[in-house]
């Protein structure tokens, strides 16, 4: 995913995201990619509940 799926995910659950840079980090690889992405103190953990679930396997 990117900052901007990740930020339209959390708008969608009511949150208030913010992209900190536009230009994501990454590995040489391409294993770890990072885009950053705030959201208020009061809604981090809800916010990292619901991108936490975008992770997992469908079952």
């Amino acid at each position: 995913m990117e900052a901007g799926l990740f930020i339209s995910i959390l708008e969608n659950a009511g949150l208030h995201p913010v992209s900190v840079d536009t230009a994501s980090s990454f590995s040489f690889a391409g294993a770890e990619i990072e885009y950053p992405v705030r959201v208020p103190t009061a809604e981090a953990a809800e916010a990292r509940e619901i991108l936490n679930s975008y992770d997992k396997p469908a079952a």
